[in-house]
């Protein structure tokens, strides 16, 4: 049973690192100013129920699936279940009796956003990149507050609903450590939660232009699950040493190790870079 006296909150995100991290950001403040019940509403990818268990929140996972990128056919069944995952989000929504939603945008984001407007649940939206995704424009008709990380992005949505507030980024990034000292000089490369392609072939093809940098030289590379092997396997042809990974939830460890980093213009990386 739900204590009257609790303040509970609902976050809604996932699908990428982007969306969900700066949820985590703002959860943990709700917890330690409002000691705050907050419940994610996500999508059941094993990487994002396994960070909220690192994290220690508790989550209900709702099926969704992105529009982007994909054939006619697909996005036809997408839509077909649309319906049916914002009865799921409604049904959970009603049972955790939350007194505010708060969607980080991504495709996860898209039913629990339905169901709390359906439900008279308060709605608010955080919009990470400079240029809104699909989910938040859709949902900026239904949201009551609209938080974005750059003050232009407020012209994109109903007018007096958008407030800047920058991109939440996790407090261990504020940690200024200089990598080791006596370390190689090291660079991380990394493509956002789910990796680049591009990134990742433009690497392995810079490798042989650094021959004879092979005792000065290391790397660190997240990959996405697709390239992890064909990288690592190319740091290894070219005698380099190398971490490589599909992902990690060390972000700030690795970055303060790191003398470079080469990256996707992701906005919640560049936040947290910066």
């Amino acid at each position: 049973m739900n204590d009257p006296m609790e303040l509970r909150v609902v976050i809604a995100a996932g699908g990428t690192g982007g969306h969900l991290f700066p949820g985590i950001a703002v959860a943990r403040e709700f917890v330690a100013r409002h000691q705050a019940a907050v419940t994610f509403l996500t999508t059941p990818k094993a990487v994002t129920t396994q960070i909220l268990d690192r994290y220690g929140f508790a989550y209900e996972a709702v099926s969704s699936r992105a529009l982007k990128g994909e054939g006619l056919l697909s996005r036809g069944r997408t839509l077909l279940g649309v319906p049916g995952s914002v009865l799921a989000a409604r049904s959970r929504l009603k049972a955790l009796n939350p007194h505010l939603v708060l969607g980080m945008g991504g495709h996860a984001a898209g039913p629990a956003g339905v169901a709390a407007w359906l439900l008279g649940i308060p709605l608010a939206l955080h919009e990470q990149n400079a240029i809104p995704g699909a989910t938040n424009r859709y949902l900026s008709r239904l949201a009551d507050k609209i938080f974005v990380s750059f003050p232009a992005s407020r012209d994109f949505f109903p007018r007096g609903r958008g407030i800047w507030t920058g991109n939440p980024i996790r407090p261990e990034f504020f940690d200024p450590a200089p990598p080791r000292a006596g370390s190689p000089f090291t660079v991380m490369i990394t493509g956002g939660s789910q990796g680049a392609r591009a990134l990742n072939m433009a690497v392995l093809a810079a490798l042989p232009f650094l021959s004879g940098l092979e005792d000065r030289l290391a790397f660190v590379h997240l990959t996405g699950e697709a390239d992890r092997e064909a990288v690592a396997a190319g740091y290894r042809e070219h005698g380099f040493a190398h971490e490589v990974a599909a992902f990690s939830p060390e972000m700030p460890a690795l970055m303060r190790r790191a003398h470079l980093v080469v990256c996707r213009a992701g906005a919640s990386t560049l936040a947290e870079l910066a």
